[in-house]
């Protein structure tokens, strides 16, 4: 299929993060990228990308700014503040999307495959800037392997379990890649990060006049994926009045569109993961059992880092030959570091130390103690000690010692996952900034 050109137009960034953008973006040979000037009109753009950081006024200048009726340009801010009060007035108000001001490469290239292309998202050569959590010669792994070899090339519906980190959007991936829609498009749908008043009309898009500010029609993410994949990840977060909607679409195989009367039939396969235990959902009430059984037709399980350990050094290897990092030798005592931390942001944590120390070390070896200087609650709590600490000496711990350890697990695995974004770590620990930095003081977590 030809590809036409995307014209992408940054507004608003460093020249840092300018810099950035343009080495992400230039992994899709079809995106020109061009840097705000005031010679350049809005029309000309497919998509504008721009930083308001989390100024409300900046934000709406911009939407302001781009506005252009008639014209099909997409408008995706990038802020520090994604909290739904400040995320859905701006959508209503014209932008297509907020995202966070830091967020991952391979990310980005999704939302912008979505929303321009309402293609197959990403091929593998695209998405390196994930990390490869199927690299690995463990048991573990080739049983993983085996397991998504034989159910992709079938339509069963795959639900994929794993902590945060551990890769299951590629395990995702090599199932729509290895089966007969490999073709088509792979849409994912982030139900956590859609915020609710807005999911339906994502899903399942909306007709002209729908609601204030719907100017035209819209396809949902469902119409989008027809013939190929959907993906919805964090299915666990969806809301119950939703989950009741997406079922019975699933069972009808047909939508409406948010305002339409007309019912639109569809095909694709569904592949959903949480980090949730569904079943603890059910019985908590926040998730339907019915749509758990339809979900649930080939359950696949992706083991944390800490759980197959062997495979550091061939994952190491691998993001060090795909991503151009400095290549560095990792001395042994500072493998035995490594296989012996808990690694509670998994593969994604891996890949950010790799960076790291491509980036701080300068000598060509890794030893220990550069490796505690450079990440120093290795050497916390939250590391399993080669030495493990007996059960008796474990029981003589005081209560506030047990709680101590327990909270600065918590807060070390909230701050790899949310790569240090403290907005996001308070909205999902549900507590206010100023007691989140207090904790992280406390703890030196950085």
């Amino acid at each position: 299929m030809k590809q036409f050109p995307v014209n992408i137009l940054l507004v608003g960034f460093s020249e840092a993060r300018v810099k950035q953008l343009q080495d992400v973006l230039a992994k899709q040979p079809d995106y020109n990228v061009f840097t705000d000037e005031p010679s350049h009109e809005a029309g000309k753009f497919n998509i504008i990308l721009a930083e308001i950081g989390a100024d409300e006024r900046t934000a709406y200048s911009v939407i302001e700014r781009f506005k252009i009726p008639g014209h099909e340009s997409k408008l995706i801010l990038f802020s520090n503040d994604t909290s739904l009060g400040f995320v859905v007035p701006l959508v209503r108000a014209g932008a297509w999307n907020v995202l966070p001001s830091h967020i991952a490469g391979f990310e980005l290239l999704n939302e912008l495959a979505q929303l321009h292309h309402g293609q197959k998202n990403l091929s593998r050569a695209s998405t390196v800037e994930q990390p490869g959590i199927l690299v690995g010669a463990s048991s573990g792994m080739h049983q993983l392997m085996r397991d998504i070899k034989k159910a992709a090339p079938t339509n069963a519906r795959v639900r994929i379990t794993g902590e945060n980190g551990v890769g299951k959007e590629l395990v995702a991936l090599s199932l729509h890649e290895g089966s007969t829609r490999a073709d088509k498009p792979f849409i994912k749908v982030n139900c956590a990060a859609i915020p609710r008043e807005l999911i339906e009309s994502e899903l399942f898009g909306y007709e002209k006049g729908a609601f204030t500010g719907a100017i035209k029609q819209k396809k949902g993410l469902i119409e989008l994926a027809d013939s190929g994949t959907l993906f919805l990840d964090e299915i666990g977060d969806m809301a119950m009045d939703t989950q009741v909607k997406v079922l019975r679409v699933l069972q009808e195989n047909q939508f409406l569109r948010v305002g339409g009367d007309a019912l639109i039939p569809f095909d694709v396969r569904i592949i959903s993961a949480t980090n949730k235990d569904l079943r603890v959902e059910i019985e908590k009430g926040t998730f339907r059992k019915d749509l758990f059984f339809r979900l649930n037709v080939v359950p696949l399980h992706v083991l944390p880092l800490r759980e197959h350990t062997e495979d550091i050094p061939d994952l190491i290897e691998y993001f060090q030959a795909v991503h151009n990092f400095e290549k560095k030798n990792v001395a042994p005592a500072a493998f035995d570091i490594m296989r012996n931390y808990t690694w509670p942001g998994n593969v994604r944590e891996l890949y950010n130390l790799v960076e790291r120390v491509s980036v701080m070390v300068e000598e060509p070896e890794l030893t220990a103690e550069r490796l505690l200087q450079i990440v120093p609650n290795m050497a916390s709590q939250t590391v399993r000690s080669p030495h493990p600490e007996s059960a008796a000496n474990k029981r003589k711990r005081s209560l506030r010692e047990r709680l101590d350890a327990y909270e600065t697990e918590v807060l070390q695995m909230s701050w790899d996952e949310c790569e240090g974004n403290i907005s996001e770590m308070a909205r999902r620990l549900s507590t206010d900034r100023a007691n989140l930095h207090r904790k992280l003081r406390k703890y030196a977590i950085h």
